[in-house]
C-alpha cells in the first residue's frame, strides 16, 4: 500500500472517530408557546346571539378544558350598526339576551381583550322552502327502508349550502335494567344520489348505497336541478314504539360555515384515534381547519334550520 493510500486511510478513520465521539443526548426546552384566543359562534334565528371566548393550550399540555376569558368586552354589529354589548355568562360563553338573529342580517361580532381585539363578520342565510316525499319500501335499502324524495322550490339565484341529517327518538335499556327511556341520537344517512358530495361518505361490503358520516353535504351546483333520494338507516320496528321519531334536518348554512363543517368532519374522521381511545387512522396526517376569525382562531357561523318529521309514533 503507498504511503498517500495510508494517510487517506487514517484520516478517514479520523473523521469517523470524530463522528461518533460527537454523538449524544441535548435536552432542548420546548419552545415557549404563545396563547391564542379562540372565539366561537353559531348564529341561528332560533337561539339568541351568544359565543364563547377561551384561550388555546400548549402541545401536550395534561389540560383538557380551554381557560375562559372573562373579561372581555364583546360587541355585535347588524348590518353595519351597533346592535349591542354581550354579557357574560359563564364558562366563557357571553349573550345577547332576547335579540335573535335575523334571516339575511350581516352580523359581526368584536371582542376586545387586554392584548388585541378579535373580529368576525358572517351572513345569516334564508331558509329554502322544500318538498319530501316518501317511497314505501326500497330493498336496496338497509332494512327495507323506504326512499326519501327532497325536492327544493322557489330557489332564487346565488349559490347556496345545504346539509343534511337524521336526529331520532329511541326507545334504550340501560346495562342491566327492564326500564327502558328515549333518547336522543342519530340515524345514519344512506344514498346513492350523485347529487351529494362524497368527501365524508362510505361504502361497506354488502352495501348497496354509501353512508355518510355524520351529515351529508348537497353540492352547491345541484342544489334544486332535482329530487335528492336518500334512505334512513335504523330498522322500521323501532320507529313503532310509543313516543319514538324520526326527524329530517335540511340545514341552510353560510359559507364559512360550510367551510368550517366539511374541514371539522375531514379532521374528526382522519384523527388517530376515536373519542374512546380506540385507533381510527394509522395512517392520519394533520388537517387544516377553517376559521373566519381576524387576530385569533375559530368560527363565526351562520344556520337556517328547518325540521321535517318522518316517522312519529
Amino acid at each position: 500500500m503507498s504511503f498517500d493510500l495510508i494517510k487517506k486511510y487514517l484520516a478517514l478513520l479520523g473523521c469517523a472517530g470524530l463522528l461518533v465521539g460527537c454523538v449524544g443526548e441535548v435536552d432542548m426546552p420546548y419552545p415557549t408557546y404563545p396563547d391564542r384566543y379562540v372565539l366561537n359562534g353559531i348564529l341561528n334565528p332560533d337561539s339568541v346571539i351568544s359565543v364563547t371566548l377561551r384561550k388555546t393550550l400548549p402541545p401536550l399540555s395534561d389540560r383538557t378544558e380551554y381557560s375562559p376569558v372573562e373579561n372581555a368586552r364583546i360587541l355585535c354589529y347588524y348590518n353595519g350598526q351597533r346592535l349591542g354589548v354581550l354579557t357574560y355568562q359563564k364558562n366563557g360563553r357571553y349573550e345577547l339576551p332576547e335579540t335573535h338573529p335575523k334571516a339575511g342580517g350581516v352580523y359581526r361580532i368584536e371582542a376586545a381583550t387586554e392584548e388585541l381585539t378579535l373580529s368576525a363578520t358572517d351572513t345569516v342565510p334564508v331558509d329554502l322552502p322544500f318538498e319530501v316525499k316518501v317511497v314505501p319500501f326500497e330493498v336496496r335499502n338497509p332494512n327495507g327502508n323506504p326512499d326519501i324524495h327532497l325536492n327544493f322550490t322557489g330557489l332564487d339565484k346565488g349559490k347556496k349550502q345545504v346539509w343534511l341529517s337524521f336526529t331520532n327518538k329511541l326507545l334504550e335499556r340501560a346495562s342491566g335494567d327492564t326500564t327502558r327511556f328515549l333518547k336522543h341520537s342519530y340515524d345514519l344517512l344512506q344514498s346513492v344520489s350523485p347529487y351529494l358530495d362524497d368527501f365524508n361518505a362510505e361504502r361497506r361490503p354488502g352495501d348497496f348505497a354509501n353512508t355518510y358520516a355524520y351529515m351529508s353535504r348537497i353540492k352547491p351546483e345541484f342544489l334544486g336541478k332535482g329530487a335528492v333520494i336518500f334512505s334512513y338507516y335504523t330498522y322500521p320496528a323501532a320507529y313503532k314504539q310509543p313516543g319514538t321519531q324520526l326527524v329530517l334536518n335540511v340545514s341552510s348554512v353560510s359559507q364559512a360555515y360550510d367551510r368550517y363543517i366539511k374541514t371539522a368532519i375531514t379532521a374528526l374522521s382522519n384523527r388517530l384515534v376515536n373519542s374512546n381511545g380506540a385507533l381510527n387512522n394509522p395512517f392520519y396526517e394533520p388537517t387544516n381547519v377553517y376559521s373566519n376569525v381576524q387576530n385569533g382562531l375559530g368560527i363565526l357561523g351562520a344556520v337556517n334550520n328547518r325540521q321535517h318529521i318522518l316517522v312519529q309514533n
